[in-house]
């Protein structure tokens, strides 16, 4: 399986956009996206440096989403 990349906020907010996700909310620095069917919330930071692995795997993993499936995204 490919590394994930590493991303700016924006790239991986208009992937998730892509998918359906659509932006809900704006708490400071952090934006809310939910899915289509609103069962799925998931929070990004909006910050200005590039999203460390751990949390791109959890922000995947809370917009069900595989790393095949995030990739094929990009």
């Amino acid at each position: 399986m490919n590394r994930l990349p590493a991303l700016n906020p924006a790239q991986l907010v208009r992937a998730l956009k892509t998918v359906g996700f659509k932006k809900v909310r704006q708490n400071g620095s952090h934006l809310v996206l939910v899915s289509q069917d609103q069962r799925r919330l998931v929070v990004v930071p909006m910050h200005k440096r590039d999203i460390k692995r751990g949390l791109l795997f959890g922000i995947l993993k809370s917009a069900g989403l595989s790393q095949r499936e995030f990739l094929e995204l990009l």
